[in-house]
């Protein structure tokens, strides 16, 4: 088989984040998640508030065993650009040892002046793999 043969697929339900900055003054304003295997990228559907909850599901083609989910939190914007406040990386040998169970994750700030003190950006998701 060639490097482009998939040799399993990874399937991510990412529940939603907790804990995630303040936001507009008037409304509030959405959040999202853009997942990512190598090239391949999702976008979570939208959610208001610091504690936005999508639970939506992706599948990605897995073509190494050696590569990791890559996760970005960002803020949409409303008259700029969306503004990302926190990334992830999950190595897949940390997702096959937590498959098919909850995984919480700190979202690395983009802007640590952001967040307040003591306080952390968390992900949780459910991850498994369907090796060929």
């Amino acid at each position: 088989p060639g490097s482009s043969s998939a040799i399993g697929s990874l399937a991510v339900r990412l529940l939603g984040a907790r804990d995630l900055p303040g936001q507009g003054y008037f409304i509030p304003i959405n959040a999202f998640a853009v997942v990512g295997v190598g090239a391949q990228h999702f976008e979570s559907p939208k959610a208001p508030g610091c504690n936005p909850k999508w639970d939506c599901s992706f599948k990605f083609d897995v073509h190494r065993y050696d590569t990791v989910l890559c996760i970005s939190v960002q803020r949409e914007g409303w008259l700029f650009e969306d503004s990302v406040l926190g990334k992830l990386e999950i190595p897949f040998l940390d997702i096959e040892e937590w498959s098919g169970h909850p995984i919480g994750r700190v979202l690395e700030a983009v802007d640590p002046e952001a967040v307040a003190t003591g306080q952390c950006m968390v992900l949780e998701l459910c991850a498994s793999f369907e090796w060929f």
